[in-house]
């Protein structure tokens, strides 16, 4: 039982410890400084410190000066648990180099950046070994007349005098300097304490100014042409960004960039962008749904010139039969772009009912209207069919055809009623000797009857002969009349038998 009473006993003191120290884990226990500090010497500073958490670790010693007073931050890291038992250490690091002279030194302990202990503050005196002149320049090279920056970074000095290829510039605490001589210059710093001085010089090239290189504005150019670029003069070293090395190229769209490296000169460069004119967006569209008999094409609107493969002009053009058809663009820059298109153009159905048809007062009659095509049908009286019956009603009748290609075709037809009573022949018989039929006829009139010879003529309504026949064989007794537009005739047979004039009337 005694053993699990000690270490229940000793985990409690742990716990306890562990509590107690971590308002301060870290302490500062002493600070000591190397003997005789100088100012051309090395010197270091020692912090003892006493560390309550085991697990924390040293991190580094950073130092901050500002005028005679030198901050010292001992630095520590730890986690969240705390391992508790006392460490002691001692830090020792090089103080910073500082001239001669008295400075104030303070010193803490930090962890994970906050502040743990502060040690009362130090008086450090360094004695001067002299003067220490340096100097930092803002750049070792420069192009006539640039300037270069030298900052005074001497230590123990107390005034300053300033050199550029020996002549005296000034005495200020830092210089700027403007070397005109190509090639190196010499700056010198000379820095005093009053009783000793000490000189630094570094050396600055020098190089004569850059050309003068213009490649132009940015600019746009057509999508395949190129434009001169020249720098006007002839270099030693040309290098453009596509590897050429005249003093002039021809360039297409793109970046370009030239540099001229001259002996003794400092570089020179100039870069331009030549923008490609797009004129990819250009097309041509047909803006019409269903193309009967013509179609309408149109090209992207917004260029100065169109011309069309069929002598047309302007972004718009009509076309009347199938095929490719192309124009070409004329853009404000002057570019140009080509495009075609492929269009099938439709023809409407040709739609005939025949010519208007005139029809004697009094006469039994039917036609057949037939419009000669195939498709859909819709009839003046709203009939559907391929055909349309007419019998013995005078009036005007039309058909609207669509074929399969939705291309619509329309035809109208009069019947109309006439006084025949003038046209002036009549029958020189009482009775029909020959007979005829069809009536009304498409194409053949046939002829029945005895006869040995037979001669016809047909007569319009005017009166006058449309058609003859000088003789008509009895073994093919056939008139063919597709000759004759539809409407009403008067037939003269003349026979051995004597004469007679029948009414006919031709539908095609």
């Amino acid at each position: 039982m005694k053993p699990f009473l000690t270490t229940a006993m000793m985990l409690v003191v742990f716990a306890l410890y562990s509590s107690s120290t971590l308002s301060q884990t870290v302490s500062i226990t002493s600070v000591s400084f190397s003997p005789n500090p100088t100012s051309c010497s090395t010197n270091t500073i020692s912090v003892g410190v006493m560390v309550g958490c085991m697990n924390y670790p040293y991190v580094n010693t950073t130092f901050n000066v500002i005028g005679n007073t030198i901050d010292v931050n001992v630095n520590y890291s730890g986690g969240a648990i705390c391992l508790g038992a006392i460490v002691n250490a001692t830090h020792t690091s090089n103080m910073p180099s500082v001239g001669g002279g008295t400075y104030t030194v303070n010193v803490k302990t930090y962890l994970n950046g906050g502040l743990q202990a502060s040690w009362a503050p130090q008086t450090w005196t360094v004695t001067s070994c002299g003067p220490e002149a340096d100097f930092d320049l803002s750049t070792t090279s420069i192009c006539i007349p640039d300037s270069i920056v030298a900052t005074n970074t001497s230590l123990s000095s107390t005034s300053y005098s300033w050199f550029l290829n020996g002549l005296f510039i000034s005495n200020d605490t830092s210089e700027v300097f403007y070397p005109s001589n190509p090639g190196p210059n010499e700056i010198m710093l000379v820095a005093s304490d009053g009783l000793s001085t000490d000189t630094f010089t570094q050396s600055v090239d020098a190089f004569l100014a850059a050309p003068f290189l213009n490649l132009g504005s940015d600019t746009m150019i057509c999508e395949h042409d190129s434009i001169p670029l020249d720098i006007g003069s002839t270099y030693t070293n040309i290098a453009w960004s596509n590897g050429d090395t005249s003093s002039s190229i021809l360039a297409g769209p793109g970046v370009y960039s030239v540099t001229i490296s001259e002996p003794e000169t400092c570089e020179s460069s100039d870069t331009i962008n030549i923008v490609a004119i797009n004129l990819d967006s250009f097309h041509i569209v047909s803006t019409t749904s269903l193309n009967c008999d013509q179609a309408t094409l149109e090209a992207t609107p917004g260029f100065n010139d169109y011309l069309w493969s069929n002598g047309g002009f302007g972004n718009e053009t009509q076309v009347e039969s199938t095929g490719t058809y192309s124009v070409t663009a004329t853009s404000t820059e002057g570019c140009s772009v080509v495009d075609s298109f492929y269009v099938e153009v439709f023809n409407s159905p040709f739609v005939n009912l025949g010519n208007d048809t005139l029809i004697c007062t009094n006469t039994t009659w039917s036609l057949l209207l037939d419009p000669g095509v195939s498709g859909s049908y819709v009839w003046s009286n709203g009939s559907t069919q391929n055909i349309l019956g007419v019998s013995g009603v005078f009036g005007t009748y039309w058909v609207e055809v669509t074929d399969n290609n939705g291309c619509t075709g329309t035809d109208t037809i009069k019947i109309e009623e006439k006084d025949c009573s003038s046209v002036g022949l009549k029958q020189t018989s009482p009775v029909e000797l020959l007979f005829t039929h069809p009536n009304p006829v498409r194409e053949t009139i046939n002829i029945s009857g005895d006869f040995k010879y037979l001669k016809a003529r047909i007569f319009d309504l005017e009166g006058r002969i449309v058609f003859t026949a000088s003789e008509v064989r009895p073994n093919l007794p056939v008139l063919n009349v597709q000759s004759l537009s539809n409407g009403l005739y008067i037939l003269e047979l003349a026979s051995e038998k004597g004469l007679q004039h029948n009414r006919i009337i031709i539908a095609q």
